[in-house]
């Protein structure tokens, strides 16, 4: 029953997986065209992820009060919403609001899909399940790449028509398709004031943490601002300072899609079978940093793109890591909770690196990059620190 529930998950959301990204090998061409200054593209992500790092929490309790397929349908429709508005922009304001929407609903997919996909399998199996869901998001990713960018080649807003009617389809089929894990409680009672504010509702699910989770949501944190401060902008320098077209934007991720493949079928599954994870993810984020401190110390454009496809393994494999460190040794009935403060401190770092990624461009295109290596040593760090405090944890999760 669980394997099939899982199966059903994966298909649908494989499907997610491609369609979410056949417009971000194009973003930067459609910025261009309808001439956005540069800042836009790190200042938009940016909003969005801020609106979903205020609603994660929430998101994540309301998960725990509804049925996940529910949920996930929801945000399925959320993200659509959003793509519709983000295609019609013609304006800085309104790329802001449509960013702001999506930030607002894409928390309802991303929190509940993955509390969904820890209900449906068992602890023994969870680790496996979680590097099949890294996988399947860097497949997506290389189909979605490829296709979109080549599309965009010929047409940018067929891109879009093509995005947002594959992901209502989506929405429409999840509820009908997926099914809650059998015997799950879901919580009841009204939901309060402190649970609706998405402020209030992230400090009420700090108030569970201790102090060895604090220092894994911060390091969770830090690899969010890193890779997203990289990745915001190297399409965009691709584009900007390296004049290459949407469909070569598309084939480099389509084969950074089959590098993360490799990696997460091979270096991953043995990271997680044979090594203390928490050690693991210290050499991990150490080597991001390193190659990617690589990367901009070239001044010719083969030996970049090599350094860049490096950085991308390592990148590929650390998502992973990261989510099955999560629920080691946690609590899966407080799942909706916990993967709610993951998800809210990963979008804070998707917030805050891009932000500033945005305006350290304008000075100087390498920037970002540089900014990014230095995250990533510093996640590398608290990591370190982070393993001595699970050596000696007692409370793991205080429960009220």
């Amino acid at each position: 029953m669980k394997n099939r529930a899982v199966l059903k998950f994966f298909l649908i959301y494989f499907g997610f997986t491609i369609t979410s990204n056949f417009v971000h090998p194009i973003t930067p061409a459609f910025l261009q065209m309808i001439e956005a200054p540069s800042y836009i593209q790190g200042v938009a992500f940016s909003v969005m992820s801020f609106f979903t790092f205020l609603t994660a929490p929430f998101w994540g309790k309301m998960g725990d009060r509804k049925p996940y397929p529910k949920m996930i349908a929801f945000g399925y429709f959320g993200y659509a919403l959003g793509q519709t508005v983000f295609a019609a922009a013609r304006s800085v304001p309104m790329l802001l609001a449509a960013r702001t929407i999506s930030g607002l609903l894409n928390g309802a997919l991303q929190v509940n899909a993955l509390a969904y996909l820890i209900s449906v399998s068992d602890s023994e199996s969870r680790g496996k399940y979680m590097a099949y869901y890294a996988m399947l998001q860097s497949v997506g990713t290389c189909i979605g790449y490829f296709v979109g960018g080549s599309i965009g080649d010929y047409s940018l807003m067929l891109v879009f028509y093509i995005q947002i009617a594959s992901v209502l389809f989506l929405g429409v089929i999840s509820p009908i398709v997926l099914r809650d894990a059998p015997g799950r409680q879901l919580e009841t009672g009204r939901i309060n004031y402190q649970e609706i504010n998405p402020v209030a509702s992230m400090f009420t699910s700090m108030k569970k943490v201790d102090a060895a989770m604090g220092v894994y949501l911060a390091t969770v944190f830090c690899f969010g601002f890193a890779m997203m401060a990289y990745d915001n902008y190297f399409s965009y320098f691709l584009r900007d300072q390296l004049g290459f077209p949407t469909s070569v934007n598309g084939y480099f991720k389509a084969l950074i899609g089959v590098i993360a493949i490799i990696a997460n079928s091979t270096i991953n599954m043995w990271i997680n079978k044979h090594t203390d994870v928490r050690k693991s993810i210290t050499v991990i984020l150490a080597m991001s940093s390193v190659s990617v401190a690589m990367m901009v110390s070239f001044k010719s454009v083969l030996p970049f793109m090599a350094s860049a496809l490096v950085y991308y393994t390592f990148n590929a494999i650390t998502v992973p890591v990261l989510q099955v460190m999560m629920m080691k040794d946690e609590d899966k009935n407080q799942a909706g909770t916990i993967s709610g403060l993951y998800n809210a401190f990963w979008a804070l770092g998707r917030t805050v690196g891009p932000l500033i990624a945005a305006f350290v461009y304008g000075i100087n295109p390498l920037y970002p990059f540089m900014l990014a290596a230095a995250v990533y040593m510093l996640a590398a760090v608290l990591s370190i620190w982070n393993r001595f405090q699970y050596k000696n944890r007692k409370p793991r999760l205080v429960t009220e």
